[in-house]
């Protein structure tokens, strides 16, 4: 049977704001962003997954997905469990509760207001993006940190466009 991952709950917390991921890891006071494929990653782990069953849900999500997905989703995953943001799941009861309702975890993010993710049709799938962590020691870096890390993005996009 192959490993399957979870959510390292209690000690980690997220808020999905749809084209990223933001994670507290309450022990250490660490943020974090998951961008890319690395959002549906995510959502497969919080409801504990293996790495196969990882990659076979990417093609409902992304178009695009490369032929050696199941290399960057185990590279990812070595990330994420690096970080403790994840864990080997033992099967137990306790962990496969499914995760907090939206409403209780969220509130510590920037006065989320719950759950709207209620009677919305499943959004058709976008360009495949390789997984990407980065990680932050404040809540104040999350926000011009990663601005500035976007904008950084934005322009290596705009360089590639170009060049093509």
């Amino acid at each position: 049977m192959p490993d399957r991952y979870r959510v390292n709950r209690p000690k980690i917390v997220a808020k999905d704001e749809g084209d990223e991921v933001l994670l507290l890891n309450l022990k250490t006071k660490d943020y974090y962003t998951l961008l890319g494929s690395a959002t549906g990653i995510w959502a497969a782990i919080e409801r504990t997954a293996s790495a196969e069953d990882i990659v076979a849900s990417l093609p409902s999500r992304y178009e695009g997905v490369p032929d050696d997905a199941a290399d960057i989703v185990a590279a990812f995953i070595q990330d994420l469990l690096g970080e403790e943001l994840i864990a080997l799941s033992t099967g137990s009861e306790e962990e496969d509760e499914p995760p907090p309702q939206r409403h209780q975890r969220e509130s510590w993010f920037l006065g989320s207001s719950g759950d709207n993710s209620k009677n919305q049709e499943a959004p058709e799938p976008s360009e495949y993006e390789p997984p990407r962590l980065r990680k932050f020691a404040s809540l104040e870096d999350v926000i011009f940190q990663g601005a500035e890390a976007d904008e950084a993005d934005e322009a290596d996009e705009a360089d590639e466009a170009d060049e093509a």
